[in-house]
């Protein structure tokens, strides 16, 4: 895990493990994932939004009622509350999730 003050890059402190969706705890609210190629995160129920940051790879977000969009290296995303939101990656994805 990765402490105060210290540069880190999420590729070597989480890198992806193939088939698996592996997260990692910076602090209470701010975590790092690791979705492999062709993996994904079921659609969860919040009470509030998350901002998605993506490092590396690309992901879609999608919610139940089909709503999608395409997160890439450099963009963010505030997924909506209230309402089942997933994540799936064809190509793996490294992005930090920070509770809002």
């Amino acid at each position: 895990m990765s402490q105060f003050g210290e540069v880190f890059t999420l590729a070597v402190e989480n890198p992806p493990v193939p088939g698996c969706t592996v997260s990692m705890r910076v602090t209470d609210e701010i975590y790092h994932f690791s979705l492999a190629a062709n993996t994904d995160i079921s659609a969860e129920i919040y009470p509030y939004p998350k901002l998605l940051i993506m490092a590396e790879g690309g992901m879609e977000v999608y919610t139940a009622s089909g709503d999608t969009w395409t997160v890439l290296p450099g963009n963010g995303l505030v997924t909506p509350c209230d309402i089942p939101v997933g994540m799936r990656s064809q190509t793996g994805a490294l992005y930090l999730s920070c509770k809002g």
